[in-house]
């Protein structure tokens, strides 16, 4: 994968993946000091949005408010141009509370019941809640809404936004002369996982089939395609992690994060939070079973196979 090179070039994408770049320094600022008060302070979305537009008029008074591009005026605007809207990056999956399967908030409408399609699964789907009152019939209006969700992040969009960072792009071990490195005899004391027998047999170009005999094996996906992942200008290796934790005292509930680390970072800032992807949340109060820990990583394998091949 490639990333963007130095200078105008790096300007200019960041300009289109935030917008918020074409505004001028005191704009910007505006944006910023707002987000931070209501992402990170108690500031409300009434509250934050009165903040954005009291400072657009004194910039405004100070006659240094740009007519182009329109500045924003109200957070849930702002926080999409700084590239802080979550809904660009984040999913969220209606799951049956009991066996976990995916759902979309299309299948919820057309479904007849709340209970869960999978056959002698007893979990449900969705309750409904009521909305209003239609005035010219006098029926009450319910709505739909799941009752569980599974949060996912795609890895492919995370990816971007993660080489689009100087500092961790600098991160990124140099893998081009690890494919003639001499392998470590087992008396060596290997420092990191670089130093695994494995790490150079990592490939790409490849596609798995099945053979005649239902054996599963890797071919080149072309003539020529099969080549070290170390030898690629910007291989990554990535991990990924599953754990378990508590959100609650006095009573169990345990809630699970799946989440990607890149095998490439130098190891001392590889588990910085920064350079680490989470990209799933599984809700509790209980851990799935194998066979639903499987329904639920389904959209982060077929990412991940979608991922592999846009190497």
């Amino acid at each position: 994968m490639n990333h963007a090179g130095p200078g105008a070039d790096n300007e200019d994408l960041l300009q289109e993946l935030i917008p918020a770049f074409q505004q001028t320094p005191p704009v910007r600022l505006l944006y910023l000091q707002a987000a931070i008060a209501h992402i990170i302070g108690s500031s409300t979305v009434a509250e934050a949005t009165n903040q954005i537009q009291d400072g657009l008029d004194l910039i405004e008074l100070c006659g240094a408010l740009p007519t182009f591009p329109i500045p924003r005026r109200s957070i849930i605007t702002v926080k999409k141009h700084l590239g802080l809207q979550t809904d660009d990056y984040v999913l969220r999956i209606p799951i049956c509370d009991v066996c976990y399967k995916r759902y979309s908030l299309n299948d919820i409408q057309k479904l007849d019941t709340p209970i869960c399609t999978v056959s002698r699964c007893k979990g449900n789907v969705y309750c409904t809640k009521r909305e209003h009152t239609d005035p010219a019939t006098g029926e009450d209006r319910f709505k739909r809404i799941p009752v569980k969700v599974l949060v996912y992040c795609p890895i492919i969009k995370a990816v971007q936004r993660f080489l689009l960072r100087s500092i961790f792009v600098s991160n990124l071990r140099d893998t081009s002369q690890d494919i003639d490195r001499t392998e470590l005899s087992d008396d060596n004391l290997m420092h990191d996982i670089h130093d695994g027998a494995e790490w150079t047999k990592l490939e790409v170009g490849l596609k798995r089939v099945c053979l005649p005999d239902g054996s599963i094996t890797d071919i080149e996906e072309s003539p020529g395609s099969r080549r070290p992942l170390v030898c690629c200008d910007v291989g990554l290796s990535m991990t990924l992690n599953i754990d378990w934790f508590g959100i609650t005292e006095g009573r169990p509930h345990s809630s699970g994060a799946v989440y990607i680390s890149f095998n490439n970072l130098h190891r001392s800032v590889r588990y910085l939070t920064h350079n680490v992807h989470l990209a799933l949340v599984i809700p509790g109060p209980k851990e799935p079973s194998l066979e639903n820990l499987i329904r639920l990583l389904g959209p982060s394998f077929q990412c991940s196979v979608q991922f592999f091949f846009a190497v």
